[in-house]
């Protein structure tokens, strides 16, 4: 089953696995709908999805939605998209087999102009890092797979790119910096003029 919002990119997809393989071998996959930004309609997703096969063995979560603004030019309407896109869309199908999500590095390190993709990445990092050992016991498994941080750190401008580095491969340092920054603007503020 291969489930995903663009029709014509499903059938692309489609055709490109069916002509890399035997057709004796394997069936041509079910093209399902599914649309993150619309929650309303996973129950008859989920329900198309088990009237086809009966239950999921693997569930591969490649789905994102990515905004690149500052976050006082983001409206709580577009974080409310990226959230449903990125965060309560995969959480929402997690219940039996196989779950493997594939998620951005910024589910573990944050960029600046990218404040709502990242939280959502980070949500959606979290919920199966403690989904993982919460349903162990019940055969469910739970893997999570980060893409490569250079092509997204290659992205960013020189500061923000030395500051992902440093967080990645000095977090006490970075931190202590932080905290160093933050006490001397809260000191400021606190003195009187």
């Amino acid at each position: 089953i291969l489930c995903g919002t663009f029709l014509e990119k499903l059938e692309g997809f489609a055709d490109n696995l069916t002509s890399a393989t035997d057709p004796k071998l394997t069936f041509p996959p079910k093209l399902v709908l599914v649309d993150f930004g619309d929650m309303n309609s996973m129950p008859d997703v989920i329900a198309e999805t088990l009237e086809c096969c009966g239950c999921v063995d693997v569930l591969i979560l490649n789905s994102s939605l990515k905004v690149k603004a500052p976050v006082q030019s983001t409206s709580l309407k577009m974080d409310k998209l990226v959230m449903d896109n990125n965060y309560f869309g995969p959480i929402t199908v997690r219940r039996t087999g196989h779950v493997i999500l594939v998620n951005s590095i910024q589910g573990k390190l944050a960029m600046p102009f990218r404040a709502t993709y990242a939280a959502s990445k980070h949500a959606v990092q979290a919920f199966f890092d403690c989904l993982r050992a919460e349903v162990q016991e019940y055969g469910i498994s739970v893997s999570t797979i980060l893409n490569s941080k250079k092509r997204e750190v290659a992205m960013a401008h020189s500061l923000p790119k030395m500051s992902i580095y440093a967080r990645s491969l000095f977090p006490n340092v970075f931190f202590a910096v932080m905290v160093a920054g933050v006490n001397n603007a809260a000191g400021d503020q606190l003195r009187p003029e």
